[in-house]
């Protein structure tokens, strides 16, 4: 099983905040308030977020006044749930994830050999055998704020599903393989509304290399934050 490790450093064409620079916007927009943040325990296998990550991502989704998220990749879906406990009641969170159907044709068409490969053969193998039991374990409350759709993410039409311009918030965490991150990033700048966070996970990971290929490429003409001491990027207004 792959471990987590330390991400790598940025590409010089991206910009390097340290996170208090997120928690300060915070500070910022809420002078009067304790702002809180809520979360489960971060969960201890791979696929998850770090504590600090949540936080962030927490605080993105309280700066925009997210009302509308979309998720690439719900795998046990423990996101999407800190997605729906740091959002407005009115907010929904749709999360989008391979049909556990599909899964043995795509790893078919994806062979192994390639660390990345590899282990999203894993992680889609855990939840097709899972679910999501994090989304299933939640408040009805949360619950009602989660729409899961069973979806490959490279065939996703965004006009049938009514997705253009429709999102406020994007999380992209699903395939990372190069053709796939390319295609799901592509998808959000379409599905993203005027002034929309875009959020990619795993930048900097030694193992799912092609997110930081493709980050990097993308910030030759787009302007891109990374965290430090986290692995999120981030394509932001408020942040370039």
């Amino acid at each position: 099983m792959l471990s987590y490790a330390a991400p790598r450093a940025p590409s010089s064409l991206l910009r390097s905040i340290r996170p208090k620079i997120i928690f300060g916007m915070i500070e910022a927009a809420f002078p009067n308030e304790n702002v809180p943040f809520h979360s489960i325990m971060p969960p201890t296998d791979i696929g998850g977020l770090t504590l600090l990550e949540g936080a962030l991502i927490a605080s993105l989704v309280r700066l925009r006044g997210a009302q509308n998220i979309f998720e690439f990749g719900t795998y046990k879906g423990a996101t999407s749930v800190l997605l729906a406990m740091n959002s407005t009641p009115n907010a929904r969170i749709t999360t989008l994830d391979i049909d556990p159907a599909e899964v043995s044709a795509m790893h078919a068409r994806n062979a192994a050999g390639k660390a990345s490969v590899d282990n999203d053969h894993y992680l889609r193998g855990v939840r097709a055998n899972e679910g999501a039991p994090y989304i299933m374990q939640a408040d009805q409350a949360l619950r009602d704020k989660i729409r899961p759709l069973l979806h490959d993410s490279l065939t996703l039409d965004l006009d049938a599903f009514g997705f253009r311009r429709a999102f406020d918030l994007i999380f992209i965490d699903g395939g990372h393989d190069y053709a796939t991150v390319k295609s799901d990033s592509e998808k959000a700048f379409e599905m993203a509304d005027e002034d929309a966070v875009i959020i990619w996970h795993d930048y900097g990971s030694p193992t799912h290399t092609d997110v930081t290929a493709y980050v990097n490429k993308l910030a030759e003409t787009h302007p891109v934050t990374h965290v430090e001491a986290s692995m999120l990027a981030i394509s932001w207004s408020k942040l370039s």
